[in-house]
């Protein structure tokens, strides 16, 4: 009985001085299956901190996000969040968190994230009624459908800007008297206590032409739609509607 006793411990001790990485951590998935977001492009320096990593790691392509985790571009960096709800785009010096929230867990997919500096990008599939995406700055929170908008907390305030589809907004609170709903073309910005009667105006077009193309919506040291860039909108129309009247002339000309 002693001797299987002792062999007992023996086994025992062998096991736990077996190197940790021939046990992979329950958490580790393969990568290009949707069941957790996942890094797909990168461009300058990122950084991923969370539930595997206790200091700031550098990120890799392609590496899946868990819960917890917490995201963070540098000075000239760029991240693309794929998940099964949406893409998120990170501009640079932001700062994204994903809540440990279980439920995400069950479902195998992303519903709320937290901006805490910085700027993203949204594009979010559409979703079902008794389902939503919901995202969260330092003052103000929000949820969506089915729907493309920039969310950024910079100098102390949020900006939205919605592209297309709706996003409905409140204090971090939920409460009533500062809920609103953002439009396609609508922006505000919120300073201190949540409200949503200063919209900024502006066209969405050229930002969804854009996207298209991989660019980023232009926004300005508070978030907002940059009047830069809606100068060059307003340009790029006169431009077209400038060719179409020559196209026009060109018609009457061959007609007569």
């Amino acid at each position: 009985m002693g001797k299987l006793k002792r062999s007992m411990v023996l086994v025992f001790i062998m096991i736990l001085s077996v190197p940790a990485a021939v046990y992979p951590m329950s958490d580790v998935r393969e990568p290009g299956k949707v069941f957790h977001p996942q890094i797909r492009e990168i461009r300058g320096p990122v950084m991923v901190k969370g539930v595997r990593y206790m200091i700031w790691e550098p990120v890799q392509e392609g590496m899946l996000l868990l819960s917890g985790d917490v995201v963070r571009t540098e000075k000239g960096g760029f991240a693309r969040v794929e998940f099964a709800s949406g893409v998120i785009d990170l501009y640079e010096t932001t700062v994204m968190v994903i809540p440990s929230i279980g439920i995400q867990d069950r479902k195998k997919d992303i519903r709320e994230v937290a901006v805490e500096e910085g700027s993203a990008l949204f594009d979010i599939n559409p979703l079902g009624v008794e389902r939503g995406f919901e995202f969260r700055t330092k003052n103000v929170q929000g949820g969506v459908k089915g729907t493309v908008f920039t969310v950024s907390y910079l100098e102390g305030g949020t900006s939205v800007n919605v592209y297309r589809g709706v996003v409905q907004v409140s204090d971090t609170e939920g409460s009533e008297d500062t809920k609103a709903e953002l439009v396609a073309g609508n922006g505000v910005r919120v300073e201190e206590r949540a409200h949503f009667k200063d919209v900024h105006k502006f066209d969405p077009s050229l930002a969804l032409e854009e996207l298209g193309t991989k660019k980023l919506p232009e926004l300005n040291g508070k978030g907002l739609v940059s009047e830069k860039y809606k100068d060059r909108v307003k340009k790029e129309k006169k431009d077209k509607d400038k060719d179409k009247d020559k196209d026009k002339d060109k018609d009457k000309d061959k007609d007569d």
